[in-house]
Protein backbone atom coordinates (compact mmCIF):
# COMPACT_ATOMS: atom_id res chain seq x y z
CA UNK A 1 0.00 0.00 0.00
CA UNK A 2 2.96 1.96 0.30
CA UNK A 3 4.76 1.88 -2.68
CA UNK A 4 1.14 2.36 -4.74
CA UNK A 5 0.20 5.59 -2.37
CA UNK A 6 3.84 7.05 -3.04
CA UNK A 7 3.62 6.35 -6.46
CA UNK A 8 0.09 7.58 -7.21
CA UNK A 9 1.66 10.82 -5.42
CA UNK A 10 4.23 11.17 -7.65
CA UNK A 11 1.49 10.89 -10.81
CA UNK A 12 -0.47 13.37 -9.07
CA UNK A 13 2.14 15.96 -9.87
CA UNK A 14 3.86 14.98 -12.94
CA UNK A 15 0.76 13.09 -14.84
CA UNK A 16 -1.02 16.52 -14.31
CA UNK A 17 2.18 18.52 -14.67
CA UNK A 18 0.18 21.70 -16.00
CA UNK A 19 -1.67 21.97 -13.18
CA UNK A 20 1.12 21.77 -10.58
CA UNK A 21 3.01 24.19 -12.69
CA UNK A 22 -0.30 26.84 -12.44
CA UNK A 23 0.14 26.00 -8.39
CA UNK A 24 3.33 26.86 -7.97
CA UNK A 25 5.90 27.72 -10.62
CA UNK A 26 5.09 31.48 -10.28
CA UNK A 27 5.62 31.04 -6.23
CA UNK A 28 8.67 29.25 -6.55
CA UNK A 29 9.99 31.55 -8.57
CA UNK A 30 9.49 34.01 -5.99
CA UNK A 31 11.30 31.85 -3.44
CA UNK A 32 14.10 31.37 -5.81
CA UNK A 33 14.89 35.33 -6.28
CA UNK A 34 14.25 36.03 -2.63
CA UNK A 35 17.08 32.98 -2.09
CA UNK A 36 18.94 34.90 -4.26
CA UNK A 37 19.36 38.27 -3.75
CA UNK A 38 19.31 37.56 0.61
CA UNK A 39 20.74 33.93 0.85
CA UNK A 40 24.39 34.47 -0.10
CA UNK A 41 24.89 31.60 2.38
CA UNK A 42 23.48 29.02 -0.09
CA UNK A 43 26.28 29.69 -2.71
CA UNK A 44 29.03 28.03 -0.22
CA UNK A 45 29.97 24.97 0.46
CA UNK A 46 28.90 23.63 4.03
CA UNK A 47 32.39 24.19 5.30
CA UNK A 48 32.71 27.26 4.82
CA UNK A 49 29.59 28.12 6.07
CA UNK A 50 30.18 26.43 9.44
CA UNK A 51 33.35 28.54 9.53
CA UNK A 52 31.52 31.94 8.75
CA UNK A 53 29.13 31.08 11.66
CA UNK A 54 31.45 30.45 13.61
CA UNK A 55 33.78 33.72 12.87
CA UNK A 56 30.50 35.90 13.80
CA UNK A 57 30.62 36.75 9.27
CA UNK A 58 27.39 34.94 8.85
CA UNK A 59 24.25 37.34 8.01
CA UNK A 60 21.66 36.05 9.91
CA UNK A 61 19.23 38.66 9.12
CA UNK A 62 19.06 37.88 5.16
CA UNK A 63 18.69 33.74 6.54
CA UNK A 64 16.05 34.75 9.05
CA UNK A 65 13.99 36.35 5.99
CA UNK A 66 14.79 33.95 3.74
CA UNK A 67 13.26 31.11 5.80
CA UNK A 68 10.26 32.88 6.83
CA UNK A 69 9.48 33.82 3.12
CA UNK A 70 10.30 30.11 1.83
CA UNK A 71 7.70 29.11 4.88
CA UNK A 72 4.92 31.29 3.96
CA UNK A 73 5.01 30.55 0.39
CA UNK A 74 5.53 27.04 0.88
CA UNK A 75 2.34 26.97 2.85
CA UNK A 76 0.67 29.15 -0.19
CA UNK A 77 1.57 26.03 -2.74
CA UNK A 78 0.96 23.30 -0.18
CA UNK A 79 -3.05 24.81 0.24
CA UNK A 80 -3.53 25.11 -3.05
CA UNK A 81 -2.26 21.79 -4.18
CA UNK A 82 -4.49 20.56 -1.56
CA UNK A 83 -7.26 22.85 -2.79
CA UNK A 84 -6.73 22.12 -6.91
CA UNK A 85 -6.52 18.18 -6.05
CA UNK A 86 -9.52 17.29 -3.83
CA UNK A 87 -11.63 20.51 -4.67
CA UNK A 88 -10.81 21.14 -8.87
CA UNK A 89 -10.43 25.02 -7.63
CA UNK A 90 -8.13 26.09 -10.45
CA UNK A 91 -5.48 28.71 -9.89
CA UNK A 92 -4.94 32.04 -12.11
CA UNK A 93 -1.63 32.84 -11.92
CA UNK A 94 -0.72 32.37 -8.91
CA UNK A 95 -3.06 29.83 -6.33
CA UNK A 96 -5.52 32.38 -4.41
CA UNK A 97 -4.67 33.53 -1.27
CA UNK A 98 -6.25 31.97 1.53
CA UNK A 99 -5.14 33.63 4.47
CA UNK A 100 -7.35 31.90 6.91
CA UNK A 101 -6.18 28.43 5.33
CA UNK A 102 -2.74 29.00 5.50
CA UNK A 103 -2.64 30.38 8.96
CA UNK A 104 -4.83 27.64 10.02
CA UNK A 105 -2.62 25.35 8.35
CA UNK A 106 0.55 26.55 10.00
CA UNK A 107 -0.45 26.83 13.48
CA UNK A 108 -1.75 22.92 12.74
CA UNK A 109 1.73 22.38 11.52
CA UNK A 110 2.84 23.99 14.90
CA UNK A 111 0.99 22.13 17.10
CA UNK A 112 1.78 18.75 15.25
CA UNK A 113 5.38 20.03 16.14
CA UNK A 114 4.81 20.30 19.75
CA UNK A 115 3.14 16.67 19.84
CA UNK A 116 6.19 15.26 18.08
CA UNK A 117 8.87 16.64 20.64
CA UNK A 118 8.83 14.80 23.49
CA UNK A 119 8.97 11.69 21.38
CA UNK A 120 11.90 13.34 19.64
CA UNK A 121 13.72 14.48 22.97
CA UNK A 122 12.74 10.62 24.23
CA UNK A 123 14.24 9.17 21.17
CA UNK A 124 17.47 11.61 21.74
CA UNK A 125 17.80 10.42 25.06
CA UNK A 126 17.82 6.83 23.80
CA UNK A 127 20.59 7.76 21.60
CA UNK A 128 22.92 9.26 23.72
CA UNK A 129 22.68 6.45 26.93
CA UNK A 130 22.54 3.54 24.89
CA UNK A 131 23.55 4.24 21.38
CA UNK A 132 26.54 7.33 21.63
CA UNK A 133 28.61 5.20 23.76
CA UNK A 134 28.94 1.98 21.24
CA UNK A 135 30.29 4.18 19.15
CA UNK A 136 32.68 6.42 21.66
CA UNK A 137 36.07 6.97 19.54
CA UNK A 138 34.67 6.01 16.31
CA UNK A 139 32.18 8.83 15.57
CA UNK A 140 34.94 10.49 13.66
CA UNK A 141 36.15 7.58 12.07
CA UNK A 142 32.53 5.93 11.02
CA UNK A 143 30.48 9.05 11.22
CA UNK A 144 28.05 7.17 8.34
CA UNK A 145 27.40 4.41 10.97
CA UNK A 146 26.58 6.95 13.80
CA UNK A 147 24.15 9.06 11.10
CA UNK A 148 22.12 5.85 10.51
CA UNK A 149 21.87 4.70 13.70
CA UNK A 150 20.29 8.31 14.48
CA UNK A 151 18.44 7.94 11.43
CA UNK A 152 16.71 4.85 12.45
CA UNK A 153 15.96 5.52 16.00
CA UNK A 154 14.70 9.08 15.76
CA UNK A 155 14.29 10.48 12.47
CA UNK A 156 12.16 7.36 11.03
CA UNK A 157 9.60 7.06 14.41
CA UNK A 158 9.24 10.45 14.94
CA UNK A 159 8.29 11.47 10.86
CA UNK A 160 6.20 8.48 11.08
CA UNK A 161 4.23 9.39 13.62
CA UNK A 162 4.25 13.18 11.94
CA UNK A 163 3.00 11.50 8.77
CA UNK A 164 0.14 10.12 10.25
CA UNK A 165 -0.90 13.80 12.32
CA UNK A 166 -0.08 15.33 9.36
CA UNK A 167 -3.01 13.67 7.05
CA UNK A 168 -5.15 15.93 8.67
CA UNK A 169 -3.74 19.09 7.20
CA UNK A 170 -5.08 19.18 3.33
CA UNK A 171 -8.45 19.40 5.44
CA UNK A 172 -7.13 22.18 6.99
CA UNK A 173 -6.56 23.43 3.81
CA UNK A 174 -10.48 23.37 2.75
CA UNK A 175 -12.06 24.47 5.75
CA UNK A 176 -12.10 25.70 9.47
CA UNK A 177 -12.25 23.27 12.44
CA UNK A 178 -10.34 20.44 11.59
CA UNK A 179 -9.18 18.14 14.38
CA UNK A 180 -5.20 17.97 14.58
CA UNK A 181 -5.90 14.04 15.54
CA UNK A 182 -8.47 13.64 12.58
CA UNK A 183 -5.74 11.90 10.90
CA UNK A 184 -4.62 9.93 13.36
CA UNK A 185 -8.10 8.79 13.96
CA UNK A 186 -8.34 7.69 10.04
CA UNK A 187 -5.26 6.03 9.58
CA UNK A 188 -5.17 3.78 12.89
CA UNK A 189 -3.89 0.51 12.11
CA UNK A 190 -1.83 2.11 8.87
CA UNK A 191 1.33 2.61 10.92
CA UNK A 192 3.49 0.42 8.54
CA UNK A 193 2.34 1.65 6.45
CA UNK A 194 3.34 5.67 7.07
CA UNK A 195 6.64 3.71 7.75
CA UNK A 196 6.84 2.41 4.32
CA UNK A 197 6.14 6.48 2.81
CA UNK A 198 8.67 7.74 5.06
CA UNK A 199 11.35 4.97 3.87
CA UNK A 200 10.22 5.54 0.54
CA UNK A 201 10.57 9.44 0.63
CA UNK A 202 13.86 9.28 2.35
CA UNK A 203 15.64 7.14 -0.18
CA UNK A 204 13.74 9.09 -3.07
CA UNK A 205 15.39 12.83 -1.61
CA UNK A 206 18.60 10.75 -1.10
CA UNK A 207 18.42 9.86 -5.40
CA UNK A 208 17.79 13.59 -6.01
CA UNK A 209 20.45 14.86 -3.70
CA UNK A 210 23.16 12.56 -5.99
CA UNK A 211 23.95 15.09 -8.30
CA UNK A 212 24.55 17.96 -5.89
CA UNK A 213 26.83 15.68 -3.71
CA UNK A 214 28.74 14.00 -6.83
CA UNK A 215 28.20 15.99 -9.63
CA UNK A 216 27.76 19.45 -9.35
CA UNK A 217 30.35 21.94 -8.32
CA UNK A 218 29.08 23.60 -4.83
CA UNK A 219 27.39 27.11 -5.37
CA UNK A 220 27.97 26.75 -9.29
CA UNK A 221 24.75 27.86 -11.22
CA UNK A 222 23.82 24.47 -12.51
CA UNK A 223 23.99 23.17 -9.16
CA UNK A 224 21.77 25.66 -7.60
CA UNK A 225 19.33 25.15 -10.16
CA UNK A 226 19.41 21.43 -9.23
CA UNK A 227 18.98 22.22 -6.21
CA UNK A 228 15.18 24.46 -6.22
CA UNK A 229 13.96 21.78 -8.78
CA UNK A 230 14.86 18.98 -6.27
CA UNK A 231 12.91 21.46 -3.81
CA UNK A 232 9.75 22.13 -5.98
CA UNK A 233 9.84 18.44 -6.71
CA UNK A 234 9.84 17.82 -2.70
CA UNK A 235 7.36 19.83 -1.46
CA UNK A 236 4.82 19.27 -4.31
CA UNK A 237 5.63 15.05 -4.08
CA UNK A 238 5.16 15.75 0.07
CA UNK A 239 2.16 18.01 -0.33
CA UNK A 240 0.77 15.23 -2.37
CA UNK A 241 1.27 12.17 -0.33
CA UNK A 242 -0.73 14.21 2.51
CA UNK A 243 -3.27 14.93 -0.03
CA UNK A 244 -3.30 10.76 -1.27
CA UNK A 245 -3.40 10.33 2.45
CA UNK A 246 -6.27 12.38 3.58
CA UNK A 247 -8.35 11.89 0.00
CA UNK A 248 -7.96 8.15 0.43
CA UNK A 249 -8.49 7.58 4.77
CA UNK A 250 -10.42 10.22 5.42
CA UNK A 251 -12.38 11.24 2.44
CA UNK A 252 -12.36 7.30 1.67
CA UNK A 253 -11.51 7.61 -2.49
CA UNK A 254 -10.17 4.93 -4.16
CA UNK A 255 -6.94 4.90 -5.15
CA UNK A 256 -6.51 4.92 -8.98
Amino acid sequence: MAWQIFVHSVRQVFGNLEGALRVSAALTIVQAVITLALGQFVLGDPVSLQTRMLEGNFDWASYVIVLVMQLLLGLWIAVGWHRYVLTNEVPGLVPRLHLDRVMGYFGKSVLIGLFLLPLLMFGSLVVAMFVAPLFRGQIEAQPFLHLLAMGLLIYVPVATVALRLSTALPGVALKAGVSVFAGWQATVGQTGVMLGLVLLSVVGWLVLGLPSMFVFAPGSVVGLIWQFVTQWVGVMVGASILTTLYGHYVEGRPLV
